[in-house]
């Protein structure tokens, strides 16, 4: 496709609805939303210019056909709201940019998204832009997925908890071996399973595994 030419960055972003390409170039970040039969293609549908080089880009979709385009930029999470034609600066209620950490993903659940830093998670209703709740997790987040659209995966060096995105209550927790697996990943999640890559050392040899953990 001619306008991915210059692609620096991009994500793939399926919702309920809809399937959205985002494309990071150097001073622009081009949304195309797929079109089905009779078209099968990506179509533009708009382009935003930047100043800053996304490395998370994700979108929402809510019931009522809403779109907003989330990506991180100076150390924060920024929303683009196609709708109401609106950029804002995501905060949290009563913490510091310093206490959440660096951005590590968005994930959309259902029609809430949630924000994820390194040290806490920020809850957003896609209807109320205004009532954000705070999800904490135990260690340095380093990847974040989902199950379902009720829990969030807060993946770290060698441990994933599973929470419960209403309550915030952990229901399911990975540990891996630290004398063995020094480094997790994740692949990909789908339904109830985890797909995650770890980095083993044995011996002073360097191997990878493919690790798959199933919700109960």
């Amino acid at each position: 496709m001619k306008e991915t030419k210059g692609c620096e960055f991009y994500s793939l972003v399926r919702t309920k609805q809809s399937l959205f390409l985002c494309i990071s170039m150097p001073k622009t970040v081009t949304i195309m939303k797929w079109a089905p039969h009779p078209f099968n293609k990506f179509m533009k549908l708009k382009d935003i210019h930047v100043d800053f080089k996304p490395t998370l880009m994700n979108m929402a979709e809510s019931d009522t056909g809403e779109v907003r385009l989330f990506m991180d930029t100076h150390g924060g999470i920024r929303m683009y709201d196609f709708q109401n034609a609106t950029i804002e600066d995501l905060q949290a209620p009563s913490l510091t940019q310093e206490q959440l950490g660096k951005p590590v993903q968005s994930v959309t659940l259902g029609e809430y998204v949630v924000h994820c830093f390194e040290n806490s998670g920020l809850v957003q209703p896609l209807g109320f832009q205004d009532k954000k709740t705070i999800l904490t997790w135990r260690h340095p987040m380093t990847f974040a997925s989902k199950i379902s659209d009720d829990y969030i995966v807060a993946g770290s060096q060698s441990v994933v908890d599973v929470i419960n995105s209403h309550t915030g209550k952990i229901v399911h927790v990975f540990e891996t071996k630290k004398d063995k697996i020094k480094q997790l990943g994740l692949l990909t999640s789908r339904d109830s399973t985890l797909y995650l890559l770890a980095e083993e050392e044995r011996d002073g040899v360097k191997t990878c595994a493919i690790i798959l953990v199933e919700l109960q």
